[in-house]
């Protein structure tokens, strides 16, 4: 397990954990390490959810908690860290909608929920996310319609991949909004619905 005493690293600005067989969970007492610019923790074996003490973490430029058991939502506390440029999250079992507070962090450039069991709609406040290169969304259970008009100002994306959402589907207005404005993108989309 990742000792709950970690928080009281008040300095801390790197936290490598990353390829072991940690167990547990996240510890809430991160939040306390409010310099804390990295956190690595993936390739584990962590459960529970991600706490929502980590949007205390404002200086926090990358996230990586990918490949683990981590479950319960996307904390929306995460739209605190406006300096974060790297979310990764794929492989796990987060479940619920993707927070509109994700929109906030506008230095944001690589975010990756995939291989989740996330619901809902994805958020048209990622169109906010302008220096956005990579977006990938897919193998989730997202639903609805995509916010096309929303993501066709992430003019510097290179990766948009939302397929592989049952439920998700894209119009082909905004399938051609999107093309247009993303002309050197690479975009996996979902399925084309009628009007």
């Amino acid at each position: 397990r990742i000792p709950d005493e970690i928080g009281r690293c008040f300095e801390l600005e790197t936290l490598s954990l990353r390829t072991n067989k940690l167990s547990g969970g996240v510890p809430a007492s991160l939040g306390e390490c409010t310099k804390l610019k990295t956190l690595l923790l993936y390739q584990n074996q962590l459960e529970g959810r991600i706490p929502d003490e980590i949007g205390r973490c404002v200086e926090l430029e990358g996230l990586y908690l990918h490949q683990n058991k981590l479950s319960g939502g996307v904390p929306a506390s995460l739209g605190e860290c406006t300096k974060l440029k790297i979310l990764i999250l794929y492989e796990n079992q987060l479940d619920g909608g993707i927070p509109d507070e994700l929109g906030e962090c506008a230095a944001i450039e690589t975010l990756s929920l995939s291989e989740n069991k996330l619901t809902g709609p994805v958020p048209a406040s990622l169109g906010k996310c302008t220096k956005l290169k990579s977006l990938g969304l897919f193998e989730n259970q997202l639903e609805g319609s995509v916010p096309a008009s929303a993501l066709a100002k992430l003019t510097a994306i290179e990766q948009l991949a939302l397929d592989d959402n049952a439920g998700l589907t894209i119009t082909p207005s905004g399938e051609q909004e999107l093309r247009s404005a993303l002309p050197n993108a690479k975009l996996s989309l979902p399925t084309v619905a009628e009007e």
